[in-house]
């Protein structure tokens, strides 16, 4: 983001999803991380105007045409139960909400992130 800012540019992040190559809480917890820091990437950013997920449920999403991982790439299960990355965005934006100056990264049960 501060590329483009320093471009004179905004920046978006559209159509987030994160590819897991098997089911374990580890492979989950690392997917939590990548969402969070990545929306941390836009909420702290001056430039960054919007995040926006790929599909809303595993089943539905776009990662279920290739035949390597899990195809698990989203914030919800196929029976739209919320996942491990779907508290971490939540306690990302609930945090940025209360005004904190610092990212967090709370599945990896630090203080916080270096983007």
């Amino acid at each position: 983001m501060d590329r483009l800012k320093n471009m004179g540019l905004t920046g978006a992040i559209t159509e987030m999803d994160v590819w897991l190559p098997d089911n374990t809480t580890e492979s989950l917890r690392w997917q939590a991380s990548i969402f969070g820091d990545i929306l941390d990437s836009c909420l702290y950013s001056s430039n960054c105007n919007e995040f926006l997920v790929w599909d809303n449920r595993d089943d539905e999403s776009w990662l279920n045409a290739f035949n390597t991982g899990v195809h698990m790439g989203t914030l919800f299960d196929a029976e739209g139960n919320p996942k491990l990355p779907y508290f971490e965005v939540l306690a990302r934006l609930l945090n940025f909400a209360a005004g904190h100056t610092e990212p967090c990264a709370t599945s990896k049960g630090t203080a916080f992130c270096v983007l």
